[in-house]
């Protein structure tokens, strides 16, 4: 598919690349760039990027997969697979050779590839302002999810699984088989996979219906065998095909609403998802969409999910342009006509493909600015993110035992080899611990808390200085505050006894 340039015929036989650059080139960089420069520590303070960490660095250690738990006090020897072995490996590694920064440029490459490869499906069918337009909204949905995790390594291959398909459908061809690979691959990184198996149901009736009638029967069995074989190349991971399952068992999970992550779309203050959907209304009102139901629907469900989990929205923010581009694409031409200016031959020309050299370059330009940043620990998290000082101070003092831990600091005190009361895995503790953990820590409920502590023997506490669980320790006369900080505060039993005799 051409780019739909819109300059007379004469003018854009004779484009050629300015400099051997391309918008998706530039963007991919500044995308890059601004995450490695702009940012610290912000990026690396996820409460789950630690355990991350530490179980693939269990993983490479062992050259195995932990199916049950080894990190938790409370439920030891739970069965419990690391279903995104691969990305908390590949974070290890990363983590091991080049610290911090090493993870925060894994990050930016995600994010430049997942935009470039966004920028130049949409160049193919709209006129570039708006190309940059719908990938800055696609960039604003993304920027809040900006974590060491492993959803930002999918972003690449979700992008590139759906634009492929996409093609295909306004192509009227079968779905490129190439894509199987990055499905095995998507399935071991991320259990974000199941959003690929799902969506290509619909986007294969569309291909259907929107084919000539003549072709829809050849098309439903290549869109099938597609189907069945993108199934079959998912199981291809130590799930198995109860990895099929993994993400229906997760989203029923009684207590999964009280994560951030998972909660409704908070619409106070700036809200990307508010400027991403005012965008597209405007642009709706204007008459330059015009859906077919299939699209219109999946469209609609996506913006469903992204309303009713905040992680969803960075999905939402890249699915909703390479839904829109070809309506807007024919559309534009007969609503807007503007006489094409030397702004326009410009913005073509940073429409071809960027040349050999210049992608080399932007690549070693990354390379050294990591390397500066590196050096100069850029990107090392801040104290007040994690406990650190906290379970410096406990270990000194020799408070040892079952913990009640926060929530947030769950995966610190995996890496700090401390089995933990509670950490991300929500999957893991949903029922048995979870349910008692929101009525006690996080509502303070002294009753909840009494039976935690007894029934797990706890013998020291490590809480956020703004838990509500402190009134409980702080009234209990039988334990004592012996450390605080801005990041954390430690209770021990009122007859601990410290190594120096305190």
């Amino acid at each position: 598919m051409s780019s739909p340039i819109s300059l007379p015929p004469k003018d854009t036989e004779k484009l050629n690349s300015f400099y051997g650059l391309s918008w998706p080139l530039l963007i991919g960089l500044v995308a890059c760039l601004g995450l490695l420069v702009l940012t610290s520590w912000q990026t690396s303070v996820d409460p789950d990027t630690y355990m991350h960490l530490t179980v693939g660095q269990w993983i490479w250690d062992h050259h195995t997969i932990p199916h049950q738990d080894f990190f938790s006090f409370t439920l030891p020897g739970r069965p419990w697979v690391a279903h995104e072995w691969l990305s908390e490996l590949l974070f290890a590694m990363m983590y091991r050779y080049f610290g911090w920064t090493g993870l925060v440029f894994v990050l930016g490459l995600c994010l430049a590839v997942s935009l470039a490869v966004l920028i130049r499906f949409l160049l193919q069918r709209i006129p570039p302002i708006y190309a940059i337009l719908f990938t800055a909204l696609a960039y604003a949905g993304l920027s809040s999810h900006l974590l060491i995790r492993p959803h930002v390594l999918v972003w690449p291959i979700l992008v590139l699984w759906v634009t492929r398909l996409v093609s295909a459908i306004e192509d009227h061809q079968d779905p490129p088989l190439y894509l199987l690979g990055l499905m095995t691959l998507w399935a071991n990184l991320h259990g974000s996979f199941i959003f690929g198996l799902l969506i290509t149901m619909p986007l294969a009736l569309d291909a259907i219906i929107s084919s000539p009638a003549k072709m829809r029967l050849k098309l439903a069995k290549k869109w099938g065998f597609f189907w069945i074989l993108a199934v079959l190349a998912s199981v291809i991971s130590p799930l198995g095909f109860k990895g099929l399952l993994f993400p229906f068992q997760l989203m029923g999970l009684q207590h999964l609403g009280s994560i951030v992550e998972w909660m409704p779309s908070q619409f106070t203050g700036f809200n990307p998802l508010e400027l991403i959907l005012l965008v597209y209304l405007c642009l709706a009102l204007l008459g330059l969409f015009s859906l077919s139901l299939v699209r219109a629907l999946i469209l609609v469900g996506l913006l469903q999910q992204a309303l009713m989990h905040d992680r969803y929205v960075s999905i939402f923010a890249l699915m909703a342009p390479i839904l829109l581009a070809q309506s807007f694409g024919q559309h534009y031409p007969n609503k807007i006509k503007l006489k094409p200016s030397s702004v326009d031959f410009f913005f073509a020309r940073l429409s071809c493909k960027a040349s050999k050299r210049s992608i080399v370059t932007a690549g070693a330009l990354l390379v050294v600015v990591a390397a500066v940043l590196g050096q100069a620990r850029h990107h090392e998290p801040s104290k007040l993110a994690f406990p650190v000082d906290a379970v410096d101070f406990a270990m000194k003092e020799g408070v040892t035992g079952p913990v009640l831990n926060s929530y947030d600091f769950g995966g610190y005190l995996i890496s700090r080899k401390i089995p933990v009361f509670i950490d991300g895995r929500v999957d893991l503790y949903d029922k048995k611990i979870l349910g008692p953990y929101i009525d006690g820590v996080d509502k303070g409920d002294p009753k909840v808390l009494d039976s935690l502590v007894k029934e797990f023997n706890i013998t020291w506490a490590l809480l956020r200085p703004n838990s509500l669980a402190m009134k409980y320790f702080d009234s209990n006369p039988g334990w004592k505050k012996i450390y605080q900080d801005d990041a954390a505060v430690i209770y021990v039993p009122v007859n601990f006894v410290s190594r120096d005799g305190h």
